[in-house]
C-alpha cells in the first residue's frame, strides 16, 4: 500500500515539476523568460489568499480555488512552493478547443504534495470530472498526455490508491 502510495506521489510531482531533469538550470536574463499574454492568466502561491483576485501581485491560495474560476483558454501559474492539497476540477475548456493550463511559473519550481492527504478508492489528489465528447482530450501536460479510455468515461483520476 505505502509503495503505491509513493510511486503515485512521485508520479504526481514529476506532473506538477513539468518531469523536469536534476540538472544545473542555466541563469536566465529577466528577458529570457517569456510570460503569454495576461489577460487570461491567474497564479495562485503557497502564501496567497483566495479572497485576492488572482493576479501576479495578488495570488489566490489553492488549486481548488483557481479550478472553479480559471475561464476557457486561461493558464493557471503555480508560484514556487509546496502545494499539500487535493483538487477536483469539474470545468473545462470550451469546445474550441481551448483548454485551462495549470503550470509552473517559469523558472519556478512547484511541487505537489500528497503526503499525509487521505486517498481513498479511487479518489485521487487530482481529480478530472468532465463531459467530453469523442475527440475531446481529458488533459494534456508538457511530455504526457492523458486520454479518456473509452468513449463513455468521463472521469480521469491521477496519482491515485487502491
Amino acid at each position: 500500500m505505502y509503495l503505491i502510495a509513493t510511486i503515485a506521489l512521485l508520479a504526481l510531482i514529476l506532473f506538477a515539476t513539468g518531469c523536469q531533469k536534476d540538472e544545473a538550470s542555466p541563469v536566465h536574463s529577466p528577458e529570457t523568460v517569456q510570460v503569454p499574454d495576461t489577460q487570461k492568466m491567474y497564479y495562485i502561491s503557497p502564501q496567497g489568499n483566495d479572497l485576492n483576485k488572482g493576479t501576479l501581485q495578488s495570488p489566490w491560495e489553492t488549486l481548488q480555488h483557481a479550478a472553479d474560476h480559471a475561464t476557457p483558454g486561461s493558464t493557471v501559474y503555480l508560484r514556487e512552493g509546496v502545494y499539500h492539497q487535493k483538487v477536483k476540477i469539474t470545468r473545462s475548456g470550451n469546445s474550441s478547443g481551448n483548454p485551462t493550463l495549470f503550470s509552473s511559473y517559469p523558472q519556478e519550481k512547484a511541487i505537489i504534495d500528497g503526503e499525509g492527504l487521505s486517498v481513498r478508492g479511487i479518489e485521487g489528489l487530482i481529480e478530472v470530472e468532465l463531459v467530453l465528447s469523442p475527440k475531446d482530450t481529458a488533459i494534456l501536460h508538457r511530455d504526457n498526455e492523458y486520454r479518456r479510455r473509452t468513449s463513455h468515461s468521463s472521469q480521469l483520476v491521477l496519482a491515485h490508491t487502491k
